[in-house]
């Protein structure tokens, strides 16, 4: 039984209505012909759909963030809900986590092993049609024994390659719609994520422009996730109730051109949903895990998502 009926969610008003002209700089976006208010995409998971879901397995991210190796056991379906676990192992020395050895306790590991962590990650195989304005919901509850040093994502990204200085300026786009990080368990962090600046002047010219908001919310019930994408304007909910500001390429922090940020936010998006275990040292100013503490699994549960067009 799904918490809220998707034909519901797709009878919401539209929150075009309610942004201001001078907020949609781009002509060109959302030109795809494509009547607003159709749903484009949803799952409700009952049942776990290979067509448009791929499982990955191994460690995902630039190197010094990530420590979490994904396994494919990690994401299943549980009571009609997608269920992603994270959990650590005691592993043989030059081995990798496996259902074989996991270990929650704080005390060590026995001799010839150590600890490692997993988690799930799937990545959506469908994408939003290019140029289209476009609302993306989740449902989701967040693990409600999490661990710091550990962080639950519900996003999305465009097709472009990351940022690499081998490949130069990338049209590389990310929106955030959910980052949850258990050391802060009532906080939660949307951010946008427009393009690689590849310029000497930047101090970090080979990361992505971005813009957080953060909201205050009870981490302990259901929620329901969007973000809008409206020309080039990208806007963050949490039950129909705004987070933060507008995001809007060309301006501020996304000082880019306007067929730098068509580019961005044209291209096709698709959604990406996960656990993460971040590095021994921590990253982004989150810590990593304490190896001397109670480490449960945990598990990030979301009962449905969907796109609509605007």
């Amino acid at each position: 039984m799904k918490r809220r009926s998707l034909a519901l969610i797709a009878g919401l008003v539209s929150v075009a209505s309610v942004l201001s002209p001078a907020g949609i700089a781009s002509a060109a976006a959302g030109s795809a012909s494509i009547a607003p208010g159709a749903v484009v995409f949803s799952d409700g998971f009952d049942s776990f759909n290979s067509a448009v879901w791929q499982k990955q397995t191994g460690v995902i991210g630039p190197a010094g963030k990530s420590q979490a190796y994904n396994l494919i056991e990690n994401v299943g379906i549980q009571t009609g809900t997608l269920a992603i676990n994270t959990r650590r192992h005691c592993v043989p020395t030059g081995g990798i986590p496996s259902m074989g050895n996991i270990n929650s306790s704080g005390s060590g590991c026995p001799a010839g092993t150590s600890k490692r962590y997993s988690s799930g990650r799937v990545d959506g195989m469908w994408t939003t049609p290019p140029g289209v304005n476009f609302e993306a919901r989740i449902s989701a509850l967040v693990p409600q024994n999490g661990k710091p040093g550990t962080r639950s994502a519900l996003w999305m990204r465009n097709n472009q390659p990351y940022c690499d200085p081998n490949v130069g300026k990338t049209n590389l786009g990310e929106f955030d719609l959910l980052e949850w990080h258990p050391e802060r368990p009532t906080t939660s962090d949307s951010t946008t994520h427009i393009s690689c600046s590849g310029s000497s002047l930047d101090p970090d010219p080979w990361k992505t422009e971005r813009d957080l908001n953060q909201g205050q919310f009870n981490q302990a019930v259901w929620h329901e996730w969007s973000v809008t994408r409206i020309g080039n304007v990208v806007r963050y909910y949490r039950d129909n109730v705004q987070i933060g500001n507008d995001h809007i390429c060309g301006l501020g922090e996304f000082g880019f051109t306007q067929g730098r940020c068509d580019a961005v936010l044209n291209d096709p998006w698709h959604f990406i949903l996960q656990g993460e275990v971040f590095v021994n040292a921590g990253f982004g100013g989150h810590p990593g895990p304490d190896p001397t503490a109670f480490f449960p699994t945990q598990t990030l549960l979301i009962d449905w998502v969907q796109v609509t067009t605007l």
